[in-house]
């Protein structure tokens, strides 16, 4: 076959057009060179203005690309030794290119040597250009006076051109420098003017970007709403021009928004979109800040592994970058990552090289902190190393405005004085903290504050001083709880609180006279469950804070919006090498007027929205429901477990066994149930009893959480509410070995004694029909089988297997059903239980996701594998998917507390909705339907997997009577 042979390599080119395709494709050094060599006629001006005007034309949607451009138009120019105009070109577009890669000092030496090419040819208006477009760089290395001359001069040459199109992009690079001096009001005055103008000439790009800059300067002023808005609008302006590398900026900036409000979940999502069209424009820049900020913001939501993987990814990206402040950054968040996972060389190491980075730097506020984070992670480790760093440290702090950081200091050393023994030595840092609370402005340093000082007033032998002052720590958590940076999801810090509330309960229990169980009843509840009984209170108040809803408690969510960006806005100021005093003073007088204003709408909400009790209730209010249920409330204090006994006349409280032979018996207690499991996935369910060791720790638990109780003997009704590690024991299978209590009463359980009142007040559902969900797998096989077999029990039932069973027929069907029934697994998350879920045919749906679904069930039912799972924080906080769907507004959920036998699950909870449709309760009914399993299967890992949470709402019979329960109701327990 012959036929004319087609030109191979650079002979192909013999046109601008057809250089500018190849360079866009990718051209190396040799073959351009080669290129030129052969076809005299592409070295021109015209060459390096076609290539440089293609780079800048693609720079925001193809970087890489726009990279070999801006090459080939510099090597072009290099060819043209008698046009200084051309290499001005070349030059000025390998500017562009550096400085949207971030590379500020390479991009500053290409732009200077543009601008002394353009001065050498005469081409004043390329010099403004080149001077307008070098604007952003010289902000990021901080040379502000020298950016407003080079604008000046800039604009005389646009001026005398009667360019107004760069007239107005100057004025959008001006209004930058005024941005990051903090002449807030002067930037969106020129922004606005620029935008005004792209809008009016069509100019796509330049009015993205000018959108872009007003919301950022938007949020600096508080204007949220409007900074949102615009966010909007700059990003459907970016994708009807198909801006995608802008778009990538837009998504990360309206990631960082959410970030800022302390809407930690959207933020979560937004960054990973952002995330993903930054890798897929080559634009390692916002990638990294993405991971920057994602790694801090899975710090404080407590998701260490998450946070670590980012900081490390953000820290590798910029150094790549060359931006060492950043880096130093991410290392410092690798660090904390490190010393929450107890991996304290590793921590140490990394804050040593972060804190090397900031002196190289000049900074002289990140080393003081870095050496405070280590003063804080050594305190039992090293305390003595520990003390000479927050010395050192507070002898840096001091001299600034920096008060809290002070602070925060003077009170680690306080705690490093009292485990030193030097009474004196704490009460005078500790002091010295407290003094400093009006100015520092930080609710969280006044709780560790308070905090401190009670414990240094009860070393003291001041028993009312140390009373008061827990009680002031006291306040202020409830305060934080509810009005800023939406602290029911910073596990870290409510670990912290367990302490102040065990400390007050302590000394109550240990005064003079009779002890006050009505005042330690209410210290346990706020510890257990203030956050989750508000939740379950508001719902319906919060339902109405979703985008453009009005009320109460939509004012509170802005309110809350504003106060956690100022705050934050408060931090980054405060953490500035030298802080602006003038800006600082400002920022904190508005910290002051939201803390204000949030208390004053919270207080409306709680007249006026939260019917009944409140978001806590007391104990005269939780007797009078509890009608022939006995109430025992499990809690800690100070190592040691108490009970709490209650019914309609009376309450006591009885110490019990100490925590650490309640960790080591549920560590056994677990062993065996997972012996237990291993077998039944050997050889199916077992009809002989339970293994010696399994009854043993079961006996063991009963004799000593439950035997010495009062009040106890011909209790009808139970309603347990756990304590920790108690959350994961099936209280209704203690008993002496061959005993169970579920053979006597009807046992149910909730988070706290206040979400069960608020669960009961809520009134029955009125649906009829039911919502079943099932997602099969090679673990449980027998998934299919289950729906199948709740379908045939439940009304009306509305059924969706595999695939079928999506988030989106949940969110369809499950609100307004009476019965929701998932068998699905569930994915429990340790670190931060409020990103646990459960498991669909398209995905995860979390807590978060749960409690955002308007439930009205009577039961939610969990069949999966531990769906019943949860963390306890702070003072006792129950964080889970149960938590989740109480605060959906389901009355009673029904889950797991350990990996369930699927074909007796099944039965189970067929038994139970056919008792529950025929009228009992679920308590009744999961009572029934557990003793008829443990007549055939005698061990409690088969039978007694299942608890009731919230209500246990008792069945009527025709005539509204209460049912019977059983002929065992009267035996003593």
């Amino acid at each position: 076959m012959t036929g004319a042979r087609r030109p191979a390599g650079p002979a192909a080119v013999s046109t601008v057009d057809d250089l500018v395709a190849r360079a866009t494709r990718g051209l190396s050094d040799a073959r351009l060179a080669a290129l030129l060599d052969r076809v005299p006629g592409l070295r021109s001006r015209a060459a390096v203005e076609r290539l440089a005007d293609a780079s800048i034309s693609i720079a925001r949607t193809d970087l890489e690309a726009a990279a070999r451009l801006a090459g080939a138009a510099a090597a072009v120019a290099d060819r043209l030794d008698d046009d200084p105009h051309a290499r001005g070109r070349g030059a000025r577009a390998l500017g562009h290119v550096a400085a949207l890669r971030g590379a500020a000092p390479e991009a500053l030496g290409h732009y200077e040597s543009a601008l002394a090419a353009f001065e050498a040819a005469g081409s004043r208006l390329d010099e403004a250009i080149t001077r307008s477009g070098a604007l952003q760089t010289l902000i990021y290395l901080g040379r502000y006076d020298e950016a407003l001359a080079w604008a000046a001069r800039a604009r005389e040459a646009f001026v005398a051109a009667g360019d107004t199109l760069r007239l107005a992009r100057l004025d959008s690079n001006v209004g930058n420098v005024l941005h990051r001096q903090d002449r807030f009001a002067e930037a969106l005055e020129h922004y606005r003017r620029a935008l005004a103008v792209f809008r009016a000439e069509g100019g796509g790009l330049d009015a993205a970007i000018a959108l872009r800059n007003i919301a950022v300067c938007q949020i600096t002023l508080q204007q949220l709403d409007e900074a949102y808005a615009t966010y909007r609008e700059a990003r459907a302006w970016c994708e009807s021009h198909g801006l995608a590398r802008l778009l990538a900026e837009v998504d990360y900036n309206i990631a960082y928004l959410h970030y800022m409000r302390g809407e930690y979940a959207t933020a979560i999502d937004l960054y990973a979109r952002a995330r993903a069209l930054a890798h897929a424009q080559h634009d390692p820049y916002h990638a990294a800040l993405c991971d920057l900020d994602e790694s801090e913001l899975s710090l404080e939501l407590n998701l260490v592994p998450e946070g670590a993987a980012m900081a490390a990814e953000a820290a590798r990206q910029f150094d790549a970058l060359g931006m060492r402040y950043e880096a130093a950054k991410a290392r410092t968040t690798l660090a904390l990552a490190a010393g929450q996972r107890g991996r304290l060389g590793e921590a140490l190491a990394l804050f040593d090289e972060a804190r090397a980075t900031f002196v190289g730097e000049g900074n002289a506020v990140w080393p003081a902190q870095i050496d405070l984070f280590k003063a804080a992670l050594l305190e039992s480790a090293a305390p003595a190393e520990a003390w000479a760093l927050c010395r050192a440290a507070r002898q840096r702090f001091a001299p600034t405005p920096l008060t809290a950081r002070t602070a925060a200091c003077d009170v680690l050393l306080a705690r490093l004085a009292l485990r030193a023994g030097d009474l004196a030595g704490a009460a005078a840092a500790v002091r010295r903290a407290a003094d400093a609370l009006p100015r520092a402005e930080s609710p969280a340093l006044a709780y560790r504050v308070h905090v401190t000082r009670g414990h240094v007033l009860e070393q003291q032998g001041d028993r009312d001083g140390a009373c008061a002052a827990y009680r002031e720590a006291h306040g202020t958590i409830e305060s934080l709880r509810r009005h800023l940076d939406h602290d029911d999801l910073k596990v870290a810090f409510l670990e912290n609180k367990r302490d102040v509330f065990e400390s007050l309960i302590a000394l109550l229990a240990a005064g003079p006279g009779p002890v006050d169980v009505a005042s330690i009843f209410d210290l346990v509840e706020q510890a257990k469950s203030r956050g989750l009984a508000e939740q379950v209170a508001m719902l319906g108040a919060a339902a109405s804070a979703a985008e453009g809803a009005t009320g109460p408690a939509a004012e509170i969510r802005a309110a809350a919006s504003h106060l956690h960006v100022v705050t934050r806005q408060l931090r980054d100021e405060a953490g500035r090498a030298v802080p602006d005093r003038a800006r600082l003073a400002g920022l904190r007088e508005r910290v002051r007027e939201w803390q204000g204003r949030l208390a004053w709408l919270s207080s409306a909400l709680d007249a006026t929205a939260l019917d009944g009790p409140g978001p806590t209730v007391s104990l005269a209010h939780l007797q009078a429901s509890l009608a022939d249920t006995v109430l025992v409330e499990y809690f800690e204090v100070r190592g040691r477990l108490h009970a709490l006994v209650a019914d309609r006349q009376r309450a006591s409280l009885t110490p019990l066994v100490a925590m650490a032979d309640v960790h080591s018996r549920m560590r056994l207690l677990r062993f065996q149930l997972g012996h237990a499991a291993r077998a039944a996935s050997r050889s199916g369910p077992s009809t002989q009893p339970p293994a010696r060791a399994l009854a043993d720790h079961l006996a063991w638990f009963h004799a000593a959480l439950v035997a010495p109780l009062p009040g106890m003997a011909g209790a009808r009704r139970l309603l347990i509410v756990p304590h920790g590690v108690l959350h994961a024991l099936p209280f209704h299978a203690l008993g002496r070995p061959g005993e169970a209590m579920v053979e006597h009463a009807v046992i149910s359980y909730a988070p706290s004694a206040s979400v069960f009142a608020h669960a009961a007040a809520r009134p029955p559902s009125v649906a009829s029909h039911s919502v079943i969900a099932g997602v099969p797998d090679d673990l449980a096989p027998a998934i299919e089988a289950e729906v199948r077999a709740v379908a045939e029990a439940l009304p009306e039932a509305r059924v969706a297997v595999g695939a079928a069973a999506s988030r989106a027929f949940l969110e369809t069907h499950a609100p307004g059903a009476r019965f929701v029934h998932l068998a699905t697994h569930g994915r429990f998350r340790h670190d931060n239980p409020l990103f646990s879920s459960i498991r669909l045919a398209d995905g995860d749906l979390r807590v978060l996701d749960l409690a955002a679904l308007p439930l009205a069930a009577d039961l939610v039912s969990l069949s999966g594998c531990s769906t019943g799972l949860s963390a306890t924080v702070g003072g006792d906080e129950l964080l889970g998917l149960t938590r989740g769907l109480l605060a959906a507004g389901a009355r009673s959920v029904l889950v797991s507390l350990w990996d369930v036998h699927d074909a007796t699950a099944s039965a189970i909870m067929a038994g139970v909705y056919r008792r529950v449709v025929a009228g009992e309760g679920p308590a009744e009914a999961m009572r029934a339907a557990m003793l008829e399993a443990r007549a055939s299967v005698p061990d409690p890992f088969y039978w007694a997997p299942f608890v009731l949470l919230g209500h246990p709402l008792p069945g009527r019979t025709a005539a509204g009577r209460t049912a019977p329960i059983s002929s065992h109701e009267a035996t003593p327990l």
